[in-house]
């Protein structure tokens, strides 16, 4: 039984390609919440994802995390390691924070806890009842 793990697949059709390009490798996601968790437990493809695999092994498509020509060079200096992460980054990148705007939340509500911490001990001093500290 299959992991829905992300696979690294290399793809290589030697006599068929340009000197230089000796192997394709394609990163399949198997992502369960994506393909429902009986697909990635039978390990089977989806068959959206059929299309796509196909035409990046037949036209030999470079895609950003997805699929990556690579040099046979590169495979015998990563001693044949053939795993996914050597050839093709699946990593995103974090979305940028906008600190100023975050500051400026933050101030507003500290002053917001202060206004009610305010209202709240006008409260507790009318029934004589000790005031929470500010």
């Amino acid at each position: 039984m299959g992991s829905p793990a992300p696979r690294s697949t290399p793809l290589s059709r030697r006599s068929r390609l340009p000197a230089p390009f000796n192997g394709l490798f394609s990163e399949i996601n198997l992502d369960s919440e994506k393909l429902g968790k009986r697909y990635a437990d039978r390990n089977d493809r989806h068959l959206r994802h059929i299309d796509k695999i196909i035409d990046t092994y037949q036209y030999r498509k470079e895609e950003e995390h997805y699929a990556r020509r690579v040099l046979m060079e590169t495979i015998v200096a990563n001693d044949y390691n053939l795993n996914i992460s050597r050839y093709i980054s699946t990593a995103v990148a974090d979305e940028a924070i906008d600190l100023t705007e975050v500051n400026t939340k933050l101030i507003e509500i500290e002053q917001t806890i202060k206004q009610a911490t305010e209202k709240h001990n006008r409260f507790l001093k009318e029934l004589g009842l000790p005031l929470l500290p500010e």
